[in-house]
């Protein structure tokens, strides 16, 4: 992982990463968990980019994304 950084809403935590891939380009990754539980969501970008910066920004897009689905628009917490 190159790069790395944390989101925190509601019960949910987000972490978003850059992934180097082989061929010279990178992947946004999110990982999301539960605040207090050890299961871990794994989830990719779906575009590849040319650089690192652009990569967590499809990163950061794709864990606001996940993260209002989850926490504004309501998946019904289990507490």
């Amino acid at each position: 992982m190159i790069s790395e950084m944390e989101y925190r809403k509601g019960n949910y935590i987000a972490r978003m990463a850059v992934l180097d891939t082989d061929n010279r380009r990178f992947r946004g990754m999110v990982l999301i968990r539960k605040h207090g539980e050890e299961e871990i969501e794994k989830f990719c970008a779906a575009v590849e980019s040319d650089n690192v910066d652009d990569a967590m920004d499809e990163a950061r897009a794709l864990a606001h994304k996940i993260l209002n689905e989850r926490v504004v628009y309501g998946q019904p917490d289990e507490d």
